[in-house]
Parts: structure tokens; C-alpha cells; sequence
């Protein structure tokens, strides 16, 4: 190296240019606070020492350091290091002498002699948050306030954080979910063997949005609980069309009808078709086919045995009733007074043939129980087993009448 210079004035000693080849060996060249060296026309490149810092200053261009091998930047006598780089190798950052930052042949790493290392993402509004590594398992995302975002498990789960509370979660079957997962649009999920195994969204047929349940021979929608694994369910049989509401009962809806079956073997049916049908398949003497209840008290039935069925429309036991006084007045007069009618129901033709009975508004004074009225529609119904009593007290004064007549 060369360099030129007119005087050198350090406070020890004058140099002149003539000086320099005696310069070298065991000799010092020395300067005083704030003395320079100054290279370049322009004092382009100037080191110097203030009393309390050292400087090198280059105002032109750019200054190249070259070291071949090793460059080290760092405290003196093999002290604390700041920078080294290895020619052709890496670059390595330090703090506090502990290396955190090294440039590798497929990028950087981080490293830190605690259990967790962290990148840290800063800008003119503050932290914004952390890429995390812990242990030797865990690499993950977390946010200013060191709140998990996101984080990974080696050989393990994928954790998805709102809030500091975990959401969602790959396990070793598949994912759990915390919470609601809201489907939006048109998304739709499905198996990825078999798309129509099972449908949540669009389906692919009709476009309807919905669960849509595979098109094998039988489909089924299964409720469990801890102590059984099938304890209700949906089952759709595509072979003959029945839908199976099940558990240990089950119904059956079919376009024969619907079947409902019970614990017991009984089985009840409803069926339509070509001849509408309700059927109970059991034996027995007067057994119940359809029970009747008004506020917790029964008000009638419909009874079967092996031979018919018998219709009960209210109770008549004298335990259930009380406020007992007899029915004295005359009901004969009033089946003078009927006043029969033909005709045809209003959503019938008029070439239809005429039915016969009566209109409720004619007899309802005389026989109220008879015609009672619909609350929902506002019209009067016909009661034929409330009638019955009216008959057979009519029949009772009949009776009285004709014994009268054959006294006499």
C-alpha cells in the first residue's frame, strides 16, 4: 500500500516524504487526537481517532473491505464478535456473542441457545408479530402480545388460533373444529373418494343447497352417544325406496305407506294407495288401536279384537263422572219438528247424486251436542254418537207411549 502526503503532524514526531522508508519494523507510526489520514485528492477516505471514538470515513463511492478466507468484526484479543463471514461459506450476526443469524447454502437460519428462537417483524407502526420456533417440535406464528396464531407440530398437528383460542386442529383421523364452521356461496364439501358419499352445500343433481348422503345401496345419517354407536339414525335404501327413521323403534316411509314398529312386536302401520289402511298387528281381546286424551283424561278410543272394532267417542264409566241429575225433558217433540234435506256438498258437481240428512243450522237449537262447530273454520259438524242419547230417549218415550196405548 501507498499513500502521499505533504507533513504528518501527529504531536510526536514530523515525517516528511523523505521519512517514509525508515517507517516499518518495530517503529510506530502515531498520530494525536482528531490527526487524519487522508487519502485521495478530495480527502476522499479519511481514519482518524476523536479521543473517544474511532472513524473511517469514505465520502465517495463505495469502500470495499477485502479479507480473503475469514472476515471478523468484533472486540479485540479474541473478544465478543459482532460479524464473521467465511469466503465462499457464511455470514453470521451475534449477540452478545452468541451467534442468532446464519446465512446457509439454501437460505438463513436462526439459531438461539434458549429452548425457543424467534423472527421478529417490525414497522413504522410497531411490532407486528413473531415467526416462533420452541423446542425441537414446535414452529408457529404468534402476534404482538406473543398470542399463538398459529402453530405446527413436527410429526404431529396443524393448530389454527382466533384470539388466543384454538379453532381448528389436524389430528392423526383427521381435524377437529372448535366452534361453528360456517359454510358461504356455493362452497361445497365432499369425500374425496366417493363424491357422493356425502354432500354439505351445493348438490350436484338439483343444485339445491343442503347435506346430500351417497348414492350406494343404502345411505344413513347416524346419531351416537357414548353408549351406543348407532343410538338414532336416517337410513334411505335406494333398492326399494324406504326411508328409516330408526333406533330400537323405527318408522318406515315408503310410497306403500308408513310403518311404525315398537319394542313389544307390535306393528302399526298406515298405508295408501289403491285402499287407504291403518293396521296393528297383535292379538288379543279388545286391544287399544288408537287412544284419545283432552287435559290429561281419556275422552275416547278406537278398540279391536280378533272379530271387530269397537269406537268409543267418550268415557261412560261413573267414575269419571260426577254433578249427576236426571234428564227429564220430553226429546219425542223435537224429532217431529226435523226437517230433512237432499243435496250436494259445495265441491261436488251438480250432476252428482244428492246425499240425504240435515242442516245443522235447522237442528243445532234442538240438538247442540249433535252439531258441534269446527273452532278453526267456524262451521258446524256432525256428531252422529252424540245424537245416539237422543235416539234412545226418544225410543224410551216411544216406549212409554205405546205401553200407554196397549194399557188402555
Amino acid at each position: 500500500m501507498s499513500f502521499k502526503f505533504n507533513a504528518l503532524t501527529g504531536g510526536f514526531n514530523t515525517f516528511t516524504q523523505a521519512d517514509l522508508t525508515s517507517i516499518g519494523g518495530s517503529n510506530d507510526l502515531s498520530f494525536g487526537d482528531s490527526a487524519k489520514i487522508k487519502f485521495g485528492a478530495g480527502d476522499d477516505l479519511q481514519i482518524y481517532h476523536d479521543g473517544a471514538h474511532s472513524y473511517i470515513a469514505n465520502s465517495t463511492n463505495n469502500l470495499y473491505v477485502n479479507a480473503p478466507n475469514f472476515f471478523h468484526l468484533g472486540v479485540s484479543n479474541g473478544g465478543d464478535k459482532y460479524i464473521t463471514a467465511l469466503e465462499n461459506g457464511a455470514v453470521e450476526l451475534f449477540y452478545d456473542n452468541s451467534k442468532k443469524f446464519e446465512t446457509t447454502s439454501i437460505g438463513c437460519k436462526l439459531t438461539d441457545d434458549d429452548t425457543t428462537t424467534a423472527l421478529q417483524f417490525v414497522n413504522s407502526d410497531g411490532d407486528n408479530g413473531y415467526v416462533m420456533g420452541e423446542s425441537t417440535n414446535i414452529i408457529g406464528f404468534k402476534d404482538s402480545q406473543a398470542h399463538w396464531l398459529t402453530k405446527c407440530f413436527k410429526d404431529g398437528g396443524v393448530e389454527l388460533y382466533y384470539d388466543n383460542s384454538k379453532k381448528f386442529e389436524t389430528t392423526s383421523s383427521g381435524a377437529t373444529i372448535s366452534g361453528k364452521l360456517l359454510l358461504g356461496g356455493a362452497t361445497t364439501l365432499q369425500s374425496s373418494t366417493n363424491a357422493d358419499d356425502l354432500q354439505i352445500g351445493a348438490n350436484n343433481q338439483s343444485n339445491q343447497t343442503g347435506i346430500t348422503l351417497g348414492s350406494a345401496a343404502a345411505s344413513s345419517l347416524r346419531f351416537m352417544d357414548a353408549a351406543n354407536d348407532a343410538a338414532g339414525y336416517l337410513l334411505y335404501n335406494h333398492g326399494n325406496d324406504v326411508l328409516t327413521i330408526g333406533s330400537t323403534n323405527h318408522i318406515q316411509l315408503s310410497a306403500g305407506g308408513v310403518v311404525v314398529s315398537v319394542t313389544n312386536n307390535d306393528q302399526v302401520e298406515f298405508e295408501v294407495g289403491a285402499t287407504a289402511k291403518f293396521q296393528r298387528n297383535t292379538g288379543g281381546t279388545n286391544s287399544n288401536a288408537a287412544l284419545f286424551n283432552s287435559a290429561g283424561s281419556l275422552v275416547g278410543k278406537i278398540m279391536f279384537n280378533n272379530s271387530e272394532t269397537i269406537y268409543s267417542t267418550s268415557g261412560s264409566d261413573r267414575t269419571l263422572k260426577k254433578n249427576f241429575e236426571n234428564w227429564t225433558e220430553s226429546v219425542l217433540p223435537l224429532f217431529k219438528n226435523l226437517t230433512p234435506q237432499k243435496f250436494n256438498f259445495t265441491q261436488e258437481e251438480d250432476s252428482e247424486t244428492k246425499h240425504k240428512g240435515f242442516i245443522a243450522q235447522d237442528e243445532v237449537a234442538n240438538f247442540p251436542e249433535a252439531y258441534p262447530k269446527d273452532p278453526e273454520t267456524d262451521k258446524y259438524l256432525y256428531s252422529p254418537n252424540n245424537m245416539v242419547v237422543y235416539l234412545m230417549k226418544a225410543i224410551q218415550e216411544l216406549e212409554a207411549k205405546v205401553a200407554a196405548l196397549e194399557a188402555a
